[in-house]
């Protein structure tokens, strides 16, 4: 599960840049350039915090230290 979680996050962050490059260079329009970047940025960011950084339901050391 992590790995795909990791492929989807992958697949999203290379779907941030393609649409800029694609626009850039005149294959695709702004606006369908501007629309694919924000689904794409939606993914990334709901996806990578599911695989990235801690374990399920342990919270940081600065947050518990913060909420004391």
């Amino acid at each position: 599960m992590n790995k795909l979680l990791k492929l989807v996050s992958l697949v999203a962050l290379a779907a941030i840049v393609v649409p800029s490059l694609l626009c850039f260079t005149g294959a695709l329009e702004h606006n369908a350039a501007k629309w694919l970047a924000l689904l794409a940025t939606i993914v990334w960011f709901a996806v990578t915090p599911l695989w990235m950084g801690r374990k399920r339901g342990k919270m940081a050391t600065r947050t518990q230290e913060a909420a004391e």
